[in-house]
């Protein structure tokens, strides 16, 4: 069912959506686009929507924040816009768009565009309503990357279409100490499972779909696994403590003994949920599946713990449960991703840093690591900012970039 309203929206997902008043921002820039995305949700099927008309439309549309946000006057060009806050979005909202065209109109997600009605921003990246023009751009990078490595394995998953970047003109504080462009992300509408949880139900087809994703991903030197989901268990002060995320858990000794005695391993252990999340529309026979949420996915460098996922009438499921075997110096044979390219390294090693710290003097992390994505969409974002790359270039960067990923002879 195409979502090209909010009432479709409404229909197809059975979402209470809360309509909330968005300010427009004046002063701002789309930096990156994908026509034939753009022109594929307008309905466009002639290919007749000029550039320059798409650049403007998007730019409009993109250039929102919540009034929750309360940005300084200077930045609001006074103008609103109704956005709708579908259950468990934090900074995302929907719009609808209209083309001028009467069979034209669109529905899409903007991500970062500030907090929910009633909500009041806070100072983490996950709670502050807002997200850096990098992270952005890492999600953009990671979907050319995923969906060209499911083209040729010749599956039918792919990303959730990602339509455009609108640096807003403004900077937030990072988590490298520096201060950073804030942007919004434009995607294409969508419905996700089960009221808009991402976490299943353990032993469904959804989780199973995810396992078997997962294991392609690490076929071929990819995971979605990361530090921000990853169970540990470790002693601190003589006794045994698990963490998620680095956060305390308030479980007891006994709990997790327990838990080590029904893996058959004692502690320490790690434990790494895939952190996958579909749309709802995902299928198992045949595997089909549309990904959204791409800043995490990287280079699989996590040598030793188990792989798991994450469900939503547990912690984790014991059933999913199955040991890490890549090794991070001897990736898959037939591994159709350049690893080395995808991994990265040392900020401070290499040569793109220097672009960036230029751009961005207080960049206070020299020595952290970074995967490959990461760093290029740093190194992208200071060139943006330092005015070295206009939109088309940009677009042009980014698939050098993805090229380089599955260059495997190098």
């Amino acid at each position: 069912m195409p979502l090209n309203t909010i009432s479709d929206m409404r229909s197809a997902s059975g979402y209470d959506l809360v309509a909330q008043p968005h300010e427009i921002l004046k002063d701002t820039n789309l930096v990156y686009v994908d026509c034939e995305a753009v022109k594929k949700k307008m309905h466009d099927v002639s290919l007749k929507t000029s550039k320059e008309k798409m650049i403007a439309l998007l730019t409009r549309t993109g250039s929102v924040m919540s009034v929750e946000q309360h940005l300084p006057s200077k930045k609001m060009s006074g103008e609103s816009a109704i956005g709708y806050r579908a259950p468990r979005y934090g900074r995302a909202a929907i719009f609808e768009v209209s083309t001028g065209h009467p069979k034209r109109t669109f529905s899409i997600e903007i991500k970062g565009c500030g907090v929910g009605p009633g909500k009041v921003p806070g100072t983490g990246k996950d709670d502050s309503g807002l997200l850096f023009l990098h992270l952005a751009i890492v999600e953009v990078i990671n979907q050319h990357i995923l969906n060209r490595l499911f083209e040729m394995l010749c599956l039918d998953v792919s990303c959730v279409p990602l339509l455009g970047i609108v640096d807003l003109q403004f900077d937030g504080l990072s988590d490298f100490g520096a201060q950073l462009p804030i942007a919004n992300l434009l995607r294409d509408s969508h419905v996700r499972p089960d009221g808009n949880n991402e976490l299943p139900q353990a032993d469904t087809i959804v989780e199973e779909v995810k396992s078997q994703i997962q294991e392609v991903l690490e076929a071929h030197g990819m995971t979605s696994c990361g530090f921000s989901t990853s169970i540990c268990t470790a002693w601190e002060d003589g006794k045994i403590r698990m963490r998620q995320g680095g956060k305390l858990l308030k479980l007891s000794e006994e709990h997790i003994d327990n838990l080590g005695q029904m893996l058959n391993i004692e502690a320490p252990f790690t434990l790494y949920p895939t952190n996958i999340q579909l749309t709802a529309d995902a299928s198992l026979e045949p595997l089909r599946a549309r990904i959204v949420d791409l800043s995490h996915y990287k280079a699989h460098v996590i040598t030793s713990g188990f792989c798991t996922t994450l469900v939503d009438d547990k912690p984790f499921n014991l059933n999913r449960l199955r040991p890490i075997l890549t090794d991070r110096d001897n990736v898959p044979a037939n591994a159709m991703i350049n690893y080395v390219a995808l991994r990265g390294r040392r900020v401070s090693d290499d040569p793109r840093f220097q672009t960036i710290q230029r751009v961005f003097p207080d960049w206070a992390q020299p020595d952290a690591m970074l995967s490959g994505a990461m760093t290029e969409a740093l190194y992208l974002t200071a060139l943006i900012n330092a005015g070295e790359r206009d939109i088309d270039a940009v677009y042009e960067h980014i698939s050098k970039y993805v090229d380089t990923c599955f260059d495997v002879a190098n």
